[in-house]
């Protein structure tokens, strides 16, 4: 879903990495991936009431996995 500039729309929320301003058209559900057309953020509802947003972080190889674990030396 585009998050829209527009003060005519009904539910206003900001981008947690710009601060910009965000007008939805709709209620969006839980987990719903938002971008801001601010800043281009990728991101994700994470609670409802009130609105609040947060990072989507995408799984890639750069990510933390249960097999980067071996890469660890417990003997510090």
């Amino acid at each position: 879903m585009k998050a829209k500039k527009k003060p005519n729309t009904r539910i206003r929320t900001s981008c947690p990495d710009c601060g910009a301003a965000l007008y939805l058209e709709s209620r969006p559900e839980l987990d719903e991936e938002i971008i801001c057309e601010e800043c281009e953020s990728s991101l994700i509802v994470v609670r409802l009431n009130p609105l609040k947003l947060d990072w989507a972080y995408e799984d890639d190889n750069d990510s933390w996995d249960d097999d980067d674990d071996d890469d660890w030396d417990d003997d510090f």
